[in-house]
């Protein structure tokens, strides 16, 4: 398995090189800089989406057993799953999915300072 950074590295190259060669090399200089690029910060939505359900992910796994998990977890990662699923188009979700990803999210909020173990 290749260490994160190598892959986001390859992807930054893989995503701009055809389309905007000139941003390629200020992106990757960007992350080795600061861990992140400015390409990052265009749907922050997006991006803070894709590093927080992994996260809730495994923090279930490590907490479960640990402490009293008493807050809804479960639906604070449905809600990012749903919106990874969908790889982030919200305006193809169905209003039964809209309502989880609002609960969710709203959830993650509300909980948000109990997130440790």
């Amino acid at each position: 398995m290749k260490p994160f950074y190598e892959t986001e590295l390859e992807r930054i190259e893989n995503t701009w090189k055809d389309t905007h060669p000139e941003r390629v090399k200020k992106f990757k200089e960007q992350y080795l800089m600061w861990g992140f690029s400015d390409e990052d910060t265009w749907s922050l939505d997006v991006h803070l989406a894709k590093l927080i359900l992994p996260r809730l992910k495994r923090y279930k796994e490590l907490a479960t057993g640990a402490i009293k998990i008493d807050f809804p977890l479960d639906e604070m990662i449905e809600a990012f799953q749903i919106l990874h699923d969908v790889n982030f188009n919200k305006w193809k979700l169905t209003d039964e999915k809209w309502d989880k990803v609002e609960k969710g999210l709203k959830a993650f909020a509300e909980h948000y300072f109990r997130l440790w173990w």
